[in-house]
């Protein structure tokens, strides 16, 4: 739309002046120190040594990339000039064609953000100049992605000091999505197969796998409870050249919309039934815990994660997605919702183990290609959407017939 591209000029226009702030100064003060110099060499020995020694009194703030967090930002306004990259028209285009009527998700180490675009914003009577982009800061955003409740209304979030909400303008927008792409890509394309976990809250670990005639079986360790486990197998040839960046984006080997019917994923739950807990409810959606006695447990689309299970450090138990979206509409507050204990989040993190039956596709030549590609990532939702929507992606190399163990996966990301 029109009001997109005027967003993206004025970035544009922000991106060249921020470039340029340093040599306009040094350009400046040249002028000056020449012009001084034509009329008195000792003043201007003088007005350059001032000149000097008040722009080291007044340092230019630094230019950094947009950040969603970081460790060393705590505040809102960190003293900072964020800027997003410029990119050519297509992939602005191919960017924006793809996710303005998707949801995009980030995990963060508080929360996980859903964000869809709001054009316009609709700006409360208390804010007088629209709101403000929460990755670059720029203000007067009347048009951007905005990070939405379970109940689709603005969520109020509060990740620093100051902001209730989160906003993100549209060169940001592109610019954490690309950056999401090209991570995916170099983790599921080869020569790289190069894993990745966006935080550290987020880790994933493929403990075994073992190919057993017609299925892949996998033993895999994720955290933090309440991503999607997903695996598929890869393609045997994904090195083909593309002659744009639409070709490159379509042309990524995501995983499927039907997943879930060539792979079933079950999460260990032998703690729970010890301790005799899958006899009680969720506080919260009042359903069983157990998955067996749930009333969707028998749709075959019903996913793990939809019964992934959180124990919190007053031992309460929940769904981990009942959980999540209560915490939203709370706006994260850092409370038990049945006891109303603080810092009640302490143990919800624990990794949780699954394990995974994938069925294969009819093998090729296992004499041209011995080896099939078997990629596992975590999902924040059922299926995957776009880039935002992996976490944590990692691919596996396994001989038709063969089997690795944890040490050997230990190996082969320490070679890798």
């Amino acid at each position: 739309s029109q009001q997109l591209k005027q967003h993206l000029a004025q970035n544009r226009q922000l991106q060249e002046n921020g470039r340029n702030d340093g040599r306009h100064v040094n350009n400046n003060n040249n002028d000056n120190s020449s012009s001084d110099n034509n009329n008195n060499n000792g003043a201007s020995r003088s007005s350059s040594k001032e000149s000097q020694d008040a722009m080291e009194e007044c340092p230019t703030p630094p230019v950094q990339l947009p950040c969603l967090e970081s460790p060393d930002r705590h505040n809102f306004a960190d003293g900072c000039i964020r800027v997003a990259p410029l990119y050519s028209d297509e992939v602005v285009r191919v960017i924006l064609s793809h996710v303005e009527r998707q949801q995009l998700t980030f995990l963060l180490s508080k929360a996980t953000l859903h964000l869809e675009l709001s054009n316009p914003m609709p700006i409360p009577n208390n804010i007088i100049h629209g709101y403000i982009c929460d990755a670059c800061c720029r203000m007067e955003l009347y048009v951007g992605f905005q990070a939405l409740a379970p109940n689709k209304l603005r969520s109020e979030v509060r990740l620093f000091t100051g902001c209730c909400g989160f906003d993100l303008c549209i060169a940001c927008v592109v610019y954490f999505v690309h950056e999401a792409f090209r991570r995916l890509q170099l983790a599921l394309l080869p020569p790289q197969y190069k894993p990745f976990a966006l935080t550290s809250v987020c880790t994933l670990r493929v403990q075994s796998v073992v190919h057993e005639g017609k299925n892949a079986r996998l033993r895999v360790a994720l955290a933090p409870r309440g991503l999607q486990l997903c695996a598929w197998q890869l393609p045997q040839s994904n090195s083909a050249a593309h002659s744009s960046f639409a070709e490159e984006f379509d042309a990524l080997p995501t995983p499927p919309t039907d997943w879930l019917s060539s792979c079933t994923v079950t999460t260990h739950t032998d703690t729970m039934v010890h301790q005799g807990k899958l006899d009680d409810e969720c506080s919260i959606c009042l359903q069983p815990l157990d998955p067996e006695k749930h009333n969707n447990s028998n749709d075959r689309s019903s996913s793990a994660a939809e019964f992934a299970l959180v124990e919190t450090a007053c031992h309460h138990w929940f769904h981990a997605e009942c959980l999540e979206r209560v915490r939203h509409l709370s706006g994260l507050e850092d409370r038990c919702p049945l006891c109303r204990q603080p810092e009640y989040m302490a143990l919800a993190a624990r990794t949780c183990l699954y394990d995974v039956l994938l069925e294969l596709k009819e093998p090729p030549n296992v004499v041209e290609t011995p080896v099939m590609h078997i990629a596992v990532a975590a999902l924040t939702g059922d299926v995957y959407i776009n880039p935002t929507s992996v976490t944590a992606c990692e691919v596996i190399h396994l001989p038709y017939g063969g089997m690795m163990s944890t040490e050997e996966a230990e190996l082969r990301n320490t070679t890798a």
